[in-house]
């Protein structure tokens, strides 16, 4: 059966309304086109005009980005409990206009100190209110047997942003300067939060008579979702903590996203060191998401036909032979391989980590259980951006660090050997289940 077959299937609740689901999953989509787009992927745009200005290092560039990942990281429990218990329509699109907010004050911004403030207040907390949490928490309430491939189609609007947005920034800062260019990004920001999140997200299909999948569920399905709602209701961190799946998850996605930040932050920067000027360099960007795509949806169809675990061990393995081939001093071709390739890999890791928290955990729990798993895998993925700085302040090149990053790939695919599927997944697992 098809993907879209599944919102065609008989017994649905309505002939007359179509399935809401797929409408909300092209808004995800483009929530995290702008969230990601308009955040990591066009951060090192904006590394060299506002160093100039400001007269900073490079590692004190690349600790903004540190910033605004920890201040993520300390949002992401609470966010992920209000998306569980709250409206989510609402709460995305308060997020869009908090970062909408944000953006106009970073191009008011007279001081580093000041673009540290707007980044923690307003662009973090907006970017983690209508981003890939908030968009994760959703598909997964309107999907159930194809939420694998449903979650790969919502990530896809991260690469997305990467593709589309650095190439609408660069020229951009190029006709306007940085802070203007700030200005546009904030208006299409808010107009998107008010126009689109506030007509089209609805929380859960049965808050309008609908199923997930857009399909009637049979009676064993409806008891399984009976004894979700109960074990939901006795959810709590401590039983979370117990659960190795929980740190397995944790770790190996910390360690392959740890790559990802590394190269996103000082990818310009570092291809001005191997002689790559900025549009050539924004081109590559864009390849790099691009290919994300395609990793995103693969690897997500790939959750829903075999372990979940085992297809993150291929994904760190994907982004292994991509690491290496950037650090063999290769030509431009070559380097373009390596980083289609790496793409191709860092793309499938958000997809199949949600996906992998929903088998475990179940999709009552997915906000709570995301979001503290986003506390361990943002506080680990600020360190890439001073890291990298620092590095190259003290010996002029990034090489190393980029050399010690590759042995981050085989360690992730050894602890995602490890992971445990329970038995019965999906809308039938419990929500926090014990491997012992």
């Amino acid at each position: 059966m098809s993907f879209e077959a599944v919102a065609k299937t008989t017994d649905t609740n309505s002939a007359r309304e179509p399935f809401r689901g797929w409408y909300i999953l092209a808004v995800t989509v483009i929530a995290q086109a702008i969230t990601v787009g308009c955040t990591n992927y066009i951060y090192s745009l904006y590394t060299l005009p506002i160093s100039a200005e400001f007269g900073a290092s490079r590692m004190s560039m690349g600790s903004g980005m540190a910033i605004f990942l920890l201040a993520m990281g300390v949002y992401s429990p609470i966010l992920g409990r209000v998306m569980d218990k709250g409206n989510k329509r609402n709460i995305m699109m308060v997020g869009g206009l908090l970062m909408a907010s944000g953006f106009v004050l970073l191009a008011a911004a007279t001081a580093l100190w000041q673009m540290a403030l707007v980044l923690v207040l307003f662009i973090a907390s907006g970017s983690g209110m209508m981003g890939s949490l908030a968009s994760g928490t959703v598909v997964t309430n309107w999907f159930e047997r194809y939420r694998g491939r449903a979650l790969g189609i919502s990530l896809m609007g991260t690469s997305l942003g990467g593709a589309v947005i650095p190439l609408v920034a660069a020229p951009l800062i190029k006709m306007l300067g940085w802070r203007s260019s700030l200005l546009v990004l904030a208006a299409g920001i808010a107009v998107f939060a008010v126009l689109v999140v506030r007509l089209v997200i609805i929380n859960a299909p049965k808050d309008i008579g609908q199923y997930p999948d857009g399909v009637k569920p049979s009676e064993e399905k409806v008891k399984a979702a009976a004894a979700i709602e109960q074990a939901a209701a006795e959810f709590s961190l401590s039983k979370l903590l117990r659960d190795p799946n929980f740190w397995r998850i944790a770790a190996c996605t910390s360690l392959v996203m740890f790559a990802g930040v590394l190269l996103s932050t000082h990818f310009v920067p570092y291809a001005a060191e191997l002689g790559i000027d900025s549009t050539a360099a924004s081109f590559v960007l864009a390849l790099f998401a691009m290919t994300g795509m395609v990793g995103k949806v693969f690897f997500g169809y790939l959750t829903d036909v075999v372990h979940a675990g085992r297809v993150f061990c291929v994904v760190a393995l994907v982004d292994a032979s991509a690491w290496g081939l950037l650090l063999s001093n290769p030509d431009y071709s070559i380097f373009l391989v390596g980083v289609g390739i790496m793409g191709f890999g860092v793309g499938g890791a958000a997809p199949v980590m949600n996906a992998v928290i929903a088998k475990c955990f179940g999709p009552q729990v997915f906000g709570r259980v995301m979001g503290f798993i986003g506390v361990i895998l943002l506080l680990l993925i600020a360190i890439p951006g001073p890291l990298g700085g620092h590095i190259y302040d003290k010996t002029g090149s990034y090489h190393l660090v980029f050399s010690y990053t590759f042995w981050v790939f085989p360690l992730a695919a050894l602890i995602a050997w490890f992971i445990r599927i329970p038995e019965s997944v999906g809308a039938a697992s419990k929500p926090i289940a014990h491997h012992h």
